[in-house]
């Protein structure tokens, strides 16, 4: 074996899984042969095998050759030195017994040593190999000095080990190669869409990313290495704009030796292997926010960098990595309307928590940032708020906005998206709004063609330019979301050209792990096949609890008309009627005029049906102008109640597309079969291309630019907890406000579910896990802990002290470091590829991870705020109520938690809040006329709070109102008995006056009573 005594700065070696057979990456060269008495030192970068490599060459000795004593040198020197002797001398022993075969040791993880702990180590090696013993030994960057005192040494480094080329010729395999500089471990994962060694690929990215920022690198080389991660790829020029003092010969170094970053000194770019994509990049955001407290400048700079470059996605994730609140805010917040438009309202939206609670709001860019937040989470009355300080401060300082040059534009631009303020046209913007964000102008154009029906102008449009280039942006996603809505309705007209602009469509909605935006696609399309005569599938259902979830009105009356034909086919009278009479009053408020006809047809359908043909009749003979619903219930009252003398009816219709007129020739039924008619009807209706416009007169989803990325983290809510709690229970109440259960927006970034309403339950991707698995180690009692804290974020020796008080301070932190340990093998976190915790050891704190887990009080209590911030808009208040009602499961156990005193408080401060907004709720209700929902509110928080006379005042006022004065006054003396019982004190006057105000006493007891009452008030 010939020697190459080459030098290098690499990383430590990592031990590589073979890979799988049919591989297009495998070694086109074969292995050198090992001798007796040889010295192999193998040094390389992370990824780049090591360990295989030294393997390989011990096994190309001979196939029956001994098993290589192998040994992993991680301690301290002086149980190092002995490892070291103990090994080399069982091995000498070996050799000496067996002369003719190969004896080998193999030391894996060489690490850097004193000169003395390197002198010892050197001739024990030396005095191994002179009995002829053959010693391989991989070596961490730190450890070179051996290769100085062993220039005996064989050395394998630097490019040599890059010996993996693609054999077969693929274009996706050089690719891959291609992207990752031949380094096996990320090619081979790169190689497949799906790869089943895809958790062990992501792992070993994470400890490639760790291993590249290790101890030991110059400062000066790190720094450009972190800065160089955070960009993921780019040129020396936004390199410089971070780094200024970065050398060249530092670049030019990094291309030789370190292969991960792909530094080219001759077209001046890098790109790191794998994190330059995003979703890569926020899994190992735990990796790199470690350093983000070294290095804040550089993160900062890189903010800039990336935020001037539109890439704001991958900027705010940046910004998110800073430790500290005040911090994040301050480097956010002027930026935070492109942050929003990009997706990053995880971000944002703590960044505007944090400052109004450190009293920051007179800082740059926070009224812009919430305003565009506002706007995308379509809430209406906080957004004319905020659009209205905007406008105040514009006023008091001048023409100009107090924010960056774009934003000012986007924020208009989201204002139109959503029929705010701001005026109603682009008028002196188009130009300028071309240039900066086209992709968002061409939504807005294309959003007037969809509420207007014309969706093949819609697809012709996308015939004629490619919009999006991956599906990552948020304007990127609306267009999807425009493609997918015009394709729903006009696919009879697509061609080849379009179908592969539709496959790809698709690929980036399945790629942005959209939900809400899925779901609302597959409603779109059921509807359209109920409407050609099948049976909803459970789309709809899910996309209309979606939309009641984000308050938009329109939507649901659309699927709610859908779902009343479905009923109606079914001939489910009864649930047909419930479903028309909600699109009626779902559409009536909005405007929405032709659904609103659609449904009082479908409802004058269900009355013909059980006999009574007047409200048809009605509608047939309207003096309005003529409509499609107008024509439909003209033909089915000749149908059905007045026979036509020929026996045949006809109605002629224009198609707009063709400019000719259709003359459909119908046949006349008898009355028996009216149901068939109507629905053979509505079919021919909405799968007509001429009319389907005028049907499905959508005007576009409120809430679908809401939708964004899966790790934007930052995230958004979680997972629908109710969904999942509640797919074991039956529903509790009859009620059509509480039949549709109020769902959490959807994250899929979310992998950890904690709920600890009504019992400790955790489930992980959709999945329960079964509590015994914490029970090891009191892994339970810590995620308990975490998940009932306000901010989810405890000191360790705070926990430690509470879960263990008896034990001694570093037994504590032991035990602690286990039950985190045991609490991450139930959840499978790492096959899974999620961190469930964070540890600062700046500060000594341990965390939930806010990117992957959510917990159900923290959902309950923004439902119990938005109950409260709403107050006085009614149907608001009773969708937050209901969602309330459905997250509080029961209280929270504490004993089975840590009998402690803040835990005893939380839960009772928990039990007041859903009181409070059950009788805000019921006030609400009770004053829409809505009387039943209101007596369930009330019932339900005088079952909580038995003693609160908040709560039994609502309930009594209730009951009165639906004409049940009895029950009201058994609720009444039920609770007298409780409170003297308790306290010793009568009711309130208040609650006194209004009993007797209200509920009238029974003649031949009146006056007993009121004496009874008068000793009660005594």
């Amino acid at each position: 074996m010939d020697a190459h005594g080459v030098s290098s700065s690499l990383a430590v070696a990592e031990d590589v899984v073979e890979p799988a057979e049919g591989s297009p990456l495998l070694p086109p060269m074969a292995p050198p042969e090992l001798c007796r008495c040889d010295i192999v030192l193998v040094v390389g970068e992370p990824g780049l095998m090591k360990t295989l490599l030294a393997k390989r060459l011990l096994q190309s000795r001979s196939l029956d050759a001994p098993q290589p004593l192998l040994t992993f040198l991680k301690a301290n020197s002086h149980e190092l030195a002995k490892r070291l002797e103990d090994t080399l001398c069982k091995a000498r022993a070996v050799a000496r017994k067996q002369k003719d075969q190969l004896v080998c040791v193999l030391f894996d993880d060489f690490p850097a040593l004193d000169e003395e702990t390197i002198d010892k180590a050197t001739e024990l090696i030396r005095a191994a190999a002179v009995e002829g013993v053959t010693i391989l030994i991989t070596l961490c960057p730190e450890a070179e000095q051996l290769c100085e005192e062993l220039p005996e040494a064989y050395v394998l480094a630097g490019r040599e080990l890059l010996y993996r080329m693609p054999l077969q010729p693929s274009d996706l395999a050089r690719r891959a190669w291609s992207m990752t500089n031949g380094i096996p471990l990320l090619a081979r994962a790169l190689t497949h869409e799906v790869d089943p060694h895809a958790p062990r690929y992501l792992e070993s990215l994470q400890r490639v990313v760790i291993m590249s920022l290790r101890n030991g690198i110059p400062l000066s080389e790190l720094r450009i290495r972190y800065a160089m991660m955070l960009l993921g790829s780019g040129n020396f020029e936004q390199l410089r704009q971070i780094l200024p003092t970065t050398d060249d010969e530092t670049l030019a170094w990094m291309q030789a030796e370190a292969p991960f970053f792909q530094v080219n000194v001759y077209t001046g770019s890098f790109c790191c292997a794998g994190i330059d994509d995003i979703s890569l990049f926020r899994l190992c955001f735990p990796s790199l926010r470690q350093y983000a407290g070294l290095y804040a400048d550089i993160v900062e700079q890189a903010f800039s960098v990336l935020c001037r470059s539109h890439n704001f996605v991958r900027a705010g994730i940046c910004g998110a990595l800073l430790p500290t609140t005040d911090s994040r805010s301050k480097l956010l917040m002027p930026w935070g309307v492109e942050l929003c438009a990009a997706g990053a309202l995880g971000i944002i939206k703590d960044c505007l928590a944090a400052a109004r609670q450190l009293f920051m709001k007179e800082e740059v860019g926070y009224l812009e940032s919430a305003a565009a937040y506002a706007l995308i989470e379509q809430k209406q009355m906080v957004a004319r708020q905020a659009f209205a300080a905007v406008v105040d401060q514009q006023k008091t300082r001048g023409a100009k906005l107090q924010f960056h040059g774009n934003s000012a534009l986007l924020l208009r631009m989201l204002a139109q998206g959503r029929s705010l303020a701001m005026g109603d046209k682009l008028v002196g913007i188009h130009d300028k709004a071309a240039r900066v964000y086209p992709e968002l102008l061409l939504h807005l154009e294309l959003r007037q063609l969809l509420f207007e029906g014309q969706f093949h102008r819609v697809l012709e449009r996308f015939t004629e330019e490619s919009p999006w280039s991956h599906g990552k942006s948020l304007a990127e996603l609306l267009l999807i979301n425009d493609l997918v809505l015009a394709t729903a309705f006009g696919g009879e007209i697509v061609g080849d050209e379009l179908n592969a602009l539709l496959v790809k469509a698709e690929q980036a909605l399945i790629h942005s792990r959209s939900q809400r935006l899925m779901d609302y696609q597959l409603a779109v399309s059921e509807l359209v096949a109920i409407a050609g005569g099948s049976c909803s599938s459970g789309f709809l259902e899910r996309a209309a609890a979606r939309a009641e979830s984000m308050g938009d009105r329109m939507l649901r009356a659309v699927f709610s008309l859908a779902l009343a034909l479905s009923e109606l086919r079914n001939g489910n009278l009864s649930s047909a009627h419930v479903r028309a009479q909600r699109a009626v009053d779902l559409a009536a408020p909005c405007e929405f005029d032709y659904i609103d006809s659609c449904a009082r047809l479908v409802e004058a359908v269900i009355a013909a049906l059980a006999g009574d043909a007047g409200p048809l009749r009605r509608m047939a003979e309207t003096k309005k102008e003529k409509s499609i619903p107008q024509d439909l219930a003209r033909l089915l009252l000749s149908f059905g109640a007045d026979v036509i003398a020929d026996g045949n009816f006809h109605i002629e219709s224009a198609c707009p597309q063709n400019k000719k007129t259709q003359r459909i020739e119908l046949q006349v039924l008898n009355w028996h079969k009216l149901q068939n008619d109507a629905l053979w009807l509505v079919s021919w209706l909405i799968n007509d291309c001429a009319e389907i416009s005028q049907l499905c007169r959508l005007k576009m989803p409120k809430h679908w630019i809401a939708a964004l990325l899966p790790h934007s983290a930052s995230t958004q809510k979680m997972t629908s907890v109710t969904t999942a709690r509640h797919s074991s229970s039956p529903a509790q109440t009859d009620s059509p406000h509480l039949s549709q259960r109020s769902h959490a927006t959807e994250q899929p970034h979310y992998h950890v579910v904690i709920n600890l309403l009504g019992g400790l339950s955790v489930s992980v991707d959709g999945h329960p896990i079964e509590m015994r698995k914490f029970n090891r180690r009191q892994s339970k009692v810590l995620l308990a802990l975490l998940a009932a804290k306000e901010n989810h974020r405890m000191r360790r020796v705070e926990l430690a002290n509470q879960i263990w008080p008896d034990a001694t301070l570093e037994l504590g932190m032991q035990r602690l470091y286990e039950a985190i340990s045991g609490a991450r093998k139930a959840m499978e976190s790492r096959y899974r590829g999620f961190e469930p915790f964070l540890t600062n050891k700046a500060d000594g704190t341990v965390a939930l991870n806010p990117e992957v887990v959510v917990c159900d009080v923290d959902c309950f209590v923004e439902a119990v705020h938005s109950c409260a911030v709403n107050d006085g808009i009614a149907d608001e208040v009773i969708n937050a109520a209901c969602e309330v009602r459905d997250l509080y499961l029961g209280d929270m156990d504490v004993t089975t938690i840590n009998p402690e005193p803040w835990i005893s408080l939380r839960a009772e401060n928990l039990r007041s809040m859903f009181v409070a907004a059950m009788v805000t709720g019921s006030r609400t209700a009770l004053l829409q006329g809505k009387v039943q929902l209101a007596i369930q509110f009330a019932r339900s928080a005088v079952s909580v709070h038995r003693n609160r006379e908040d709560a039994v005042t609502v309930l009594i006022e209730a009951l009165v109102a639906a004409g049940r004065p009895g029950d009201a006054r058994d609720a009444y003396l039920r609770f007298c008995s409780r409170v003297v019982g308790s306290k010793g004190l009568p009711p309130s006057r208040e609650l006194r006056r209004l009993v007797a105000d209200l509920i009238p006493e029974p003649k031949q007891s009146s006056h007993s009573h009121i004496a009874r009452e008068d000793v009660i008030g005594a």
